[in-house]
């Protein structure tokens, strides 16, 4: 059954992931994303009357989680109360889990009705987080929304993103991104819309490349180069990860490349620190995917750091990848901010494919 008031479409089921054919509604909705210390996150809700929490959209993470209440150690976040909601439901079993670059998430499971922009989706299921591997300072969002495949999540809640293609919610099965430039937001908000592929954010012809895996947003990098030198000439694995705003790759490569952009490691942080005002001098990296050569100059990959009373410093876009597998990558947001990017996961698993188109500019 569907209802409309004020611009916003409920869905009535009695089971989220199992409603009816005919409670379908084909249509989209658009979240604004925005950015502080070199994360993208946007506002949703939980419960009813909604409570307001501000998510990482993630694509190496397969489910929602957000602070709960109860969690001692998120004092610095908005935080779900479930005593607040009459439309929350008790499932009762815990979840344990690790994000893919930074954080190991501890709690335990409920159902409630999710808000995403302009659509309401009852009784999804989520995580309420208890605890964290460290102390979250500094990271300006309350929880993690997952837009990873569901494959092998067999004892977590399900992807939000599966649950709205499962309900014949969306006009198309696809989400899409488009995160601004610059670190103050000088042109305007990002976006990610679900259902549909928006022709004001993007120009020109969309390149698709197949996606290789079936647990990940991973596809097949061609080659990626500076100056004369090329590396993953033969294709490398390359992982499409919003949770981080760095490009990620093998040590050796890494190194190579910061070496070749003037940029010294900081063995306190892990990252490649750069003077900011050599920005414009920096050589053009240039990443090859299905077949199409994406040009890169230095303020396009180089990721600017604001400190509190003090000068922003800058880092080079280019880090270690954990782990130091050969021939894996890891493409982050300071790729993604320069493109306009298409996920679509439909039904078939072969069919999967990520596409990248150039975005409109604003003057």
């Amino acid at each position: 059954m569907l209802l409309k008031l004020g611009g916003t479409i409920f869905v009535f089921c009695l089971v989220a992931v199992n409603c009816q054919e005919n409670d379908t509604f084909p249509g989209s909705t658009t979240i604004p994303l925005f950015s502080e210390n070199n994360y993208y996150y946007g506002e949703i809700a939980l419960g009813t009357p909604p409570q307001t929490v501000k998510v990482l959209f993630d694509t190496t993470s397969r489910f929602l989680s957000v602070a709960s209440s109860k969690c001692l150690l998120c004092a610095f976040q908005n935080r779900y109360d479930s005593s607040k909601s009459f439309t929350y439901t008790d499932i009762g079993y815990d979840y344990d889990f690790r994000t893919s670059s930074f954080l190991r998430l501890e709690g335990f499971n409920s159902r409630d009705t999710l808000t995403l922009g302009n659509f309401k989706v009852p009784d999804m299921v989520f995580g309420e987080t208890m605890g964290y591997s460290r102390l979250l300072v500094g990271i300006p969002f309350d929880g993690i929304f997952g837009l990873n495949y569901e494959i092998t999540n067999k004892f977590g809640p399900p992807s939000p993103f599966l649950v709205m293609r499962e309900q014949n919610m969306l006009t198309e099965p696809v989400f899409t991104l488009d995160f601004t430039r610059g670190p103050n937001l000088l042109d305007g908000p990002g976006e990610i819309t679900f259902g549909k592929i928006n022709p004001d954010r993007y120009k020109g012809d969309i390149t698709y490349v197949p996606v290789i895996d079936h647990d990940l947003w991973r596809i097949q990098m061609d080659s990626i180069g500076v100056a004369e030198a090329k590396f993953c000439s033969r294709g490398c694995q390359t992982t499409v990860d919003t949770s981080t705003a760095f490009i990620k790759g093998p040590r050796s490569d890494i190194r190579y490349i910061n070496d070749q952009i003037g940029a010294t490691y900081n063995i306190l942080t892990g990252r490649y620190d750069i003077l900011c005002s050599n920005v414009d001098k920096l050589p053009t990296i240039s990443i090859t995917l299905g077949g199409r050569t994406f040009q890169l100059k230095g303020e396009d990959y180089i990721v600017y750091n604001n400190v509190p009373l003090g000068l922003p410093f800058c880092s080079s876009g280019f880090m270690n990848l954990p782990g130091n597998v050969p021939d894996t990558w890891h493409l982050g947001t300071n790729f993604l901010r320069n493109f306009y990017t298409i996920f679509a996961w439909p039904e078939k698993q072969e069919a999967k494919r990520i596409g990248f188109a150039n975005k409109y500019q604003k003057v």
